[in-house]
């Protein structure tokens, strides 16, 4: 019987992500949302889609997480962004890598009606990859 071994592929540009979501959130009105309106969000988000993530409250959680089968948010991330980026999770399979950025992108002009080139520009000033 072979045994399975777990590769861990560097997520190299998870900071960087990090500080790209905190200029987003200075590019909108960044005011909480209720859960309620969170899920309403992610439904739309992965409509068209097969399958959307549950949404959690995210109780016991510091930060918020997400896959492509649940979405936990704690109070404090209850920002339509930070939705998003949650959401982007779900929707790629590279951590915070360029496809994982594209899918963010595009979530974030469609959804908060951001500029496509703008957050392009941004990401590069910042230094992170997206998928071309």
């Amino acid at each position: 019987m072979g045994s399975r071994v777990k590769v861990k592929i560097r997520d190299y540009q998870r900071s960087r992500v990090y500080r790209l979501d905190d200029a987003v959130k200075a590019l909108y009105d960044s005011t909480p949302i209720s859960l309620e309106e969170c899920r309403a969000l992610v439904k739309q988000a992965f409509h068209g889609r097969k399958g959307c993530p549950v949404v959690t409250d995210g109780r016991g959680r510091c930060r918020p997480c997400g896959s492509i089968l649940r979405i936990r948010l704690p109070r404090a991330s209850r920002l339509p962004h930070m939705v998003l980026h949650e959401c982007a999770h779900g929707m790629a399979t590279d951590r915070h890598g360029p496809q994982f950025v594209a899918r963010y992108m595009e979530l974030l002009v469609r959804h908060l009606g951001l500029e496509f080139g703008g957050l392009v520009k941004l990401a590069d000033e910042i230094g992170v990859d997206v998928q071309q």
